[in-house]
């Protein structure tokens, strides 16, 4: 039975250990890296994106093209490990996009990369592999 296996991809060197795990595990099921596109945490997004009705489109393509140039990082991280992998970009809040594009795609796990902060750390500064944890309707491996 193949699994779909859903890794939350952003380029960081956790993002990178939690496919590394996933590519390393799962090398012949389906495993997909999401990058999402928070534009709450952009620094454009929280200036305003102007008078220019063009700017959020354009940001947008920027965003895709990094997220292309990241999941390059990222095919080459799955081929070390022996495995192939899908990609795939979604825009919103970080966790809520992991957590729909699992229960959209019928993703049988997620992967997160964690810090393991404390717990007030955790309250100072939120953890997305806390609230997806919390959130996923799939199991949730975290990878420090």
């Amino acid at each position: 039975m193949t699994r779909r296996v859903l890794v939350a991809y952003d380029g960081s060197l956790l993002a990178e250990r939690g496919l590394a795990f996933a590519a390393s595990e799962f090398p012949d099921d389906d495993v997909v890296a999401l990058y999402v596109v928070d534009r709450e945490r952009d620094p454009t997004a929280m200036k305003g994106w102007g008078d220019d009705p063009h700017e959020w489109e354009d940001w947008l393509d920027e965003e895709r093209e990094r997220a292309a140039e990241l999941f390059e990082q990222a095919e080459a991280i799955a081929e070390r490990e022996g495995a192939t992998i899908r990609t795939a970009v979604a825009v919103g809040r970080v966790h809520e996009m992991i957590v729909r594009y699992a229960a959209d795609h019928d993703a049988d796990m997620v992967v997160v990369g964690t810090h393991g902060r404390s717990t007030l750390k955790k309250a100072l500064l939120g953890s997305v592999a806390e609230e997806v944890t919390r959130r996923s309707p799939v199991p949730v491996v975290t990878v420090r």
